[in-house]
């Protein structure tokens, strides 16, 4: 699964366990702008910046997060 593959799913799942419409509205609560959740969704590498405040602002565990980012766990978990 390409890299920008996982991070769709993940954003997606993200956006479905907080109850989120966008990717807009997840950039906002998480403290992103818009650009960068693009990004994000598009391709580049998230950095521990990112999965240190996802799990700040949604109590998340870094473990599950880091697993959400990997190919094994999303071709098993996707929406």
């Amino acid at each position: 699964m390409r890299q920008a593959s996982i991070q769709h799913h993940f954003l997606d799942w993200l956006l479905a366990e907080m109850k989120i419409k966008n990717d807009k509205q997840l950039g906002e609560f998480l403290g992103f702008n818009a650009p960068v959740m693009s990004k994000i969704r598009h391709g580049q590498k998230v950095t521990a910046e990112f999965i240190l405040r996802v799990h700040e602002r949604t109590d998340i565990p870094v473990k599950v997060i880091r697993e959400k980012l990997t190919d094994q766990n999303n071709e098993s978990n996707a929406l």
